[in-house]
């Protein structure tokens, strides 16, 4: 996990402004300041990994979280963790072409 708050970190130094979400698995997540947004305006359940507080909600959810959350005025970015080898506890994911599509 430590490789995911090291890229949410760099990138929320880059998009102060922005609400990350970030691919992990199966589920979007928003970690810190952003998880306790994303639990304010959407109600997800919040956890915490390593001193991290963290709010997520399942892959194919990801256009009603969007629309609530645009919709009470907050700019939101998705991205994917990059890395080599998968997250400890998670099996690897192989996202199609496709699936890409359409996240910016």
């Amino acid at each position: 996990m430590t490789d995911l708050f090291a890229q949410h970190a760099k990138l929320k130094s880059q998009y102060a402004d922005v609400l990350l979400l970030m691919r992990v698995g199966d589920f979007w997540e928003a970690i810190d300041g952003d998880a306790d947004i994303l639990a304010r305006v959407c109600r997800p359940a919040k956890t915490t990994r390593a001193d991290h507080r963290m709010a997520g909600f399942p892959h194919m959810q990801l256009g009603h979280f969007l629309t609530a959350l645009v919709g009470a005025g907050f700019r939101v970015a998705t991205c994917e963790p990059v890395g080599d080898t998968p997250l400890p506890g998670k099996p690897e994911v192989i996202r199609h072409p496709s699936e890409k599509e359409g996240h910016a």
